[in-house]
């Protein structure tokens, strides 16, 4: 990445200068973790993520039962399959969101198929996001805005596919 140093900054060794238009930069280079960094890290993704899993255990347990009530057919868990920073694929796990006749569905594709392609141009054009998106559940609003819908994601963190701090999967 770069950034616009200070005037101090200018003569520091923190990477190469270069000049974007007039604006001196700095380069930064990003350095992977390696020896007892990358095991400090890993042992923070463990024990932290180990206690907040013991915290969260009664409120995922809670949404968990909800998710199965209003929906006995379909799983309260979704699994995806992403990438990680090194092109490993894995499953990641989140709380169902989405109405599950849609899950799976390109947005363009479920506008479609619950017969409201017009909402297709409204969610390209905000960004993919409309408001009161009618594929989503009730619940899945509340869990979303909350970000509680993202807690079965400790469980990956455990596995080791994703960590707490870094660069997310895509």
């Amino acid at each position: 990445y770069y950034f616009v140093p200070s005037n101090a900054m200018l003569t520091s060794q923190m990477g190469d200068l270069e000049l974007i238009g007039d604006t001196p930069s700095i380069f930064v280079r990003v350095t992977p973790l390696a020896g007892s960094a990358k095991i400090a890290k890993r042992a923070c993704d463990l024990v932290i993520s180990t206690l907040v899993l013991i915290i969260a255990a009664i409120p995922m347990a809670i949404i968990w039962l909800i998710e199965k009530f209003s929906d006995p057919t379909a799983s309260p868990i979704y699994a995806e399959t992403r990438l990680s920073r090194y092109d490993h694929r894995f499953k990641i796990y989140k709380f169902r969101s989405m109405k599950p006749e849609y899950s799976g569905l390109s947005p363009e594709e479920a506008f479609t198929k619950m017969g409201k392609p017009h909402l297709i141009k409204k969610y390209r054009k905000n960004g993919d996001m409309i408001p009161n998106d009618p594929r989503i559940t009730k619940l899945g609003h509340f869990l979303r805005a909350t970000s509680l819908d993202e807690l079965p994601q400790l469980f990956n963190v455990l596995r080791g596919d994703i960590s707490l701090v870094g660069p997310r999967a895509l």
